[in-house]
């Protein structure tokens, strides 16, 4: 494809051409200085004319519809979503969007790169993915694209594994410039594509979280979901197919981050997280019995070692009631942070998996007004989204919840005593009795009385004989 501008060219009559940083099958992306603000941006061109057939009229639908989402996306702010400084059409009638320049890679070049991301890591990237889809789908957008190529790692002045979310809104626009469900076409990217997105079903919170389960699997394996078919038919019947996807056993996965990833990745609607707030609570639950794990497996470990025995696993700390877990509990001071391996030298390019124009077989494609599992609707959701999956709610996975009650109860072991509070002494001083008061204050005023008398009779007494008899 040939480049829509070149080095020097200025879009828009403001952006300064100054390097090309990639192309997907509908849009590139230019290196461009503001020079307005005398800032780098990321330029995204569409090439409306390459695009949008049926005359002026489907042209004129086509921006309509990119304004409406230019505007859509201006309004989120989370600091992980990449922010939309300007859009329009410039001088060539292309239709561009102003964005932050992002001096970072993509997460698919970075595992290309490096291999498989550690769980630990996993979980900031995972965390912040959230936050950005969280906003978005409170606002009604569903990103409709998530994949390792839109979504952005860098560093940023010492903040290592830092994360921004691009391509909101395209998708959707993509998606209006014809009645590709007529002809059994959707726009995406064939191995993120969700059951419900194959099935011709409405979009839903929970479909971005499907893509970004995918995302995680690929971070934590190194490779992707049916990373051995290249067939767009075949991977787009295996997506359709009820057939659970789960981490492979042999990755090295806390069980409760298994089990997360595992959750997003359900096929079934009511099965899978229906909002991002879910997921993000399940995190914190995640982080906390994970260090609790790790603090009591030194703990014992150090004990044990110290007695001559060997270090035993923390397994069977899971459901013991015994002191051991709360004084492990009680030297956890909060989450903490995971020590993070420091991140490469980065730098923007192409994409390699580049949204496109997939075929769905009819088979796997329902009508549009077939009843449809899970929410029906569109619309957009107000926070908290928790009509999204009745299966679960957000306080599903909350410590209380899954915590065992002899764990939250467990008395102090005998060696522990002396650093913990008795709870049978008495936490406060005696209080005196009210009948016992009283009894004070009338042998008070007894003696008060008794003093008042004797002082009255010494006087009178000297009054008698000094001055009436004297």
């Amino acid at each position: 494809m040939q480049n829509f501008r070149n080095i020097g060219d200025v879009v828009a009559g403001r952006y300064e051409v100054t390097d090309f940083i990639g192309a997907g099958s509908f849009a590139q992306v230019f290196r461009c200085r503001d020079r307005a603000l005398d800032r780098e941006v990321a330029i995204k061109l569409l090439h409306v004319e390459g695009m949008v057939g049926g005359g002026e009229r489907a042209r004129e639908t086509f921006v309509e519809r990119f304004n409406q989402e230019a505007m859509a996306v201006a309004k989120l702010q989370d600091p992980y979503t990449v922010t939309l400084f300007d859009s329009g059409t410039d001088q060539n009638g292309d239709l561009f969007m102003a964005l932050e320049f992002v001096d970072g890679t993509t997460l698919r070049e970075y595992v290309e790169h490096h291999g498989a991301i550690p769980h630990e890591r996993v979980v900031k990237i995972l965390k912040q993915c959230l936050s950005s889809l969280r906003e978005a789908h409170v606002h009604g957008i569903i990103h409709r694209d998530i994949k390792p190529e839109n979504i952005m790692i860098f560093d940023r002045m010492g903040a290592v594994d830092q994360i921004r979310v691009v391509d909101f809104g395209i998708v959707k626009v993509l998606q209006s410039t014809r009645d590709l469900t007529a002809v059994g076409m959707v726009v995406g990217t064939p191995r993120y594509l969700s059951p419900e997105r194959v099935a011709n079903q409405s979009f839903v919170p929970a479909t971005d979280l499907y893509a970004l389960g995918l995302v995680m699997y690929f971070l934590l394996c190194g490779h992707e979901v049916y990373s051995d078919i290249r067939s767009t038919i075949k991977l787009v019947q295996l997506h359709a197919t009820p057939e659970s996807i789960t981490l492979p056993a042999e990755v090295d996965v806390p069980p409760g981050l298994r089990t997360i990833i595992d959750r997003m990745l359900e096929k079934d609607l009511a099965r899978r997280y229906g909002a991002a707030q879910q997921i993000l609570d399940a995190l914190e639950e995640h982080i906390i019995d994970f260090a609790v794990s790790a603090r009591a497996e030194q703990m014992l470990s150090a004990r044990l070692l110290e007695q001559g025995l060997p270090p035993l696993s923390t397994s069977t700390l899971d459901d013991d009631p015994s002191s051991a877990k709360t004084e492990v509990m009680q030297s956890i001071q909060g989450p903490g942070a995971y020590p993070l391996a420091p991140a490469p030298p980065m730098a923007a390019s192409a994409s390699a998996d580049a949204t496109e124009l997939v075929p769905v077989p009819d088979e796997f494609r329902r009508s549009p007004a077939a009843p449809q599992p899970g929410p029906a609707s569109p619309q957009p959701m107000q926070a908290p989204m928790r009509t999204a999956n009745p299966s679960f709610s957000p306080n599903t996975f909350s410590a209380p919840a899954i915590r065992p009650a002899a764990a939250r109860t467990a008395a102090p072991s005998a060696h522990n005593t002396q650093s913990m509070p008795r709870l049978t002494e008495p936490a406060s001083p005696s209080v005196t009795k009210p009948g016992e008061n009283k009894a004070k204050y009338i042998i008070i005023a007894l003696v008060v009385a008794g003093m008042l008398t004797l002082m009255m009779a010494v006087a009178a007494l000297l009054l008698w004989k000094f001055v009436l008899n004297p």
